[in-house]
């Protein structure tokens, strides 16, 4: 089973289908009744892509139209501006819309459920400004919980995902004032709801969604995405970490810290990355940021298999795979981790930093014993064993405001040989070997983030199966099969 909730940044996921969304065009109407949206044309292949801020003259590498290379299967038109692939199950694609504005200028927001073969629309929930949380099984349902505004009552749905059909829907009267923040899936559906002073943990019988139990915790608690592991309800609260038996509420295990204020998003420590859309490293064991140290959890006994001491350092954890993750060093005063300050390469297995770089790091892709990554002004390879660089390609375009602002900023994926990089919303392919810019893409573009920070766990370009898939800025998402 999947679980994800309201994450506002770009990732790239790594198996054998390819999505594109193109990015055209004004941003259509909000209205909900399609009549009244007007769908811009498709970008003419002899214009740049939808990027007002890197000139033609600044591609050093011909256009090239991935129409022309792949077989457009269907081209699915959203409500919304901006689009993201954000799972898939069985023959549905997920794809979650927003509106693109921030604070007060954001209104709405969709979740989408779209035939992989036809690109129709099976099923939409409408999230308002407030957004969704949602979870999805293997046995084909999907559980949503909705409060588009303040002043809504939240409610707690769950579909046949294959058509759409409402199952049980229930408003949660009692918490109105409580906007839902988290939902997991195991043997039961368990949803936070967050308050102004504290927390609520709610627990429902998935086939009836009847109540089976509920806790109350501090501010600054959060229910721990964990994607498939079905012994307990995992809860991350200030001073410790907790499971809890799904069907009756009392604790299987718990993992002391000291107490800490955590902010907003308790989980910043640890970074989103493209393992958690296929639940490579959130099945059996999770990282965690720990007021002192990261820790490998075991998420079925509790038991710590690793630790990696923080040194009373400001730090992040990027997890890359079972045998390496990333340590990014901030400065002190850099409590809202934008830029990095340098990083290194940690080997779980071995127990040690293999190499450090005095440099700056945002995404990271490993193939082939070679890592690479991008930072503030280049695209770099180099030696994973070594740290030895092969070859650094400057960016087209510095970042001059929040780098997770940056639409290229995407995760480096390869595709048929070629490297696949974003700048400013242009895609751009390069040789992995050299570093060649070898060409644009001319008919597709992708998005920029909407929220930013490390939420990236919303899809901008999507490799599964044989068809690629794209999030866009411009109202549409495509589906191209890879020719081979």
């Amino acid at each position: 089973m999947k679980l994800k909730r309201l994450s506002c940044a770009v990732l790239i996921c790594s198996t054998a289908v390819l999505v594109l969304a193109a990015c055209t065009g004004s941003i259509v109407s909000k209205e909900k009744d399609e009549s009244t949206v007007s769908w811009p044309a498709a970008v003419p292949t002899d214009a740049p892509v939808n990027n007002p801020d890197l000139p033609p003259e600044k591609h050093d590498a011909d256009s090239v139209n991935w129409n022309d290379l792949y077989e457009l299967q269907w081209t699915f038109h959203s409500e919304m501006r901006h689009n993201y692939i954000v799972g898939k199950a069985g023959n549905i694609i997920l794809v979650y819309g927003h509106d693109g504005g921030i604070s007060g200028y954001h209104e709405h927001e969709y979740l989408y459920g779209i035939d992989s073969d036809t690109g129709e629309k099976i099923w939409e929930v409408y999230g308002g400004y407030l957004g969704i949380v949602y979870a999805w099984s293997e046995s084909g349902h999907i559980f949503t919980v909705v409060k588009t505004h303040d002043e809504s009552i939240p409610k707690f749905t769950r579909r046949d995902i294959n058509t759409g059909e409402i199952q049980f829907d229930y408003e949660l009267t009692e918490y109105k004032t409580y906007t839902p923040v988290y939902l997991s899936l195991g043997k039961a559906a368990a949803v936070l709801l967050s308050g102004r002073d504290d927390s609520y943990l709610l627990v429902f019988e998935k086939d009836s969604g009847v109540l089976l139990w509920m806790k109350n915790f501090e501010k600054g608690t959060y229910l721990v995405d964990c994607s498939g592991n079905i012994t307990g309800i995992i809860v991350r609260q200030p001073d410790r970490l907790e499971a809890f038996d799904w069907i009756y509420g009392n604790t299987l295990w718990s993992v002391q810290d000291r107490k800490q204020s955590m902010g907003f998003y308790p989980d910043y420590g640890v970074m989103k990355t493209p393992e958690d859309f296929h639940g490579i490293n959130m099945r059996t064991k999770k990282w965690f940021a720990f007021e002192d140290e990261f820790k490998l959890v075991d998420l079925k006994s509790g038991q710590v298999l690793h630790s990696v001491s923080k040194e009373g350092r400001v730090m992040r954890l990027m997890p890359l795979n079972y045998e390496y993750i990333v340590l990014l060093e901030y400065n002190s005063e850099d409590k809202s981790f934008i830029t990095p300050i340098k990083f290194s390469l940690y080997s779980v297995t071995g127990s040690k930093v293999v190499w450090t770089k005095n440099e700056d790091i945002y995404r990271v892709l490993i193939y082939n014993n070679t890592l690479y990554y991008v930072n503030a002004s280049e695209i770099k390879s180099v030696d994973l064993l070594t740290g030895n660089v092969k070859w650094s390609t400057p960016l087209l375009t510095n970042i001059d405001k929040n780098p997770y602002m940056d639409s290229f900023l995407v995760q480096p994926l390869m595709l048929e040989d070629m490297l696949v990089t974003a700048e400013d919303g242009v895609i751009h392919i390069l040789d992995p070997d050299t570093g060649k810019r070898m060409f644009h893409v001319g008919d597709y573009s992708i998005d920029d983030y909407i929220l930013g920070g490390d939420m990236n766990s919303f899809c901008s370009i999507v490799l599964l199966d044989d068809s690629l898939y794209i999030g866009s800025r411009g109202g549409n998402i495509s589906r191209l099969k890879i020719k081979r």
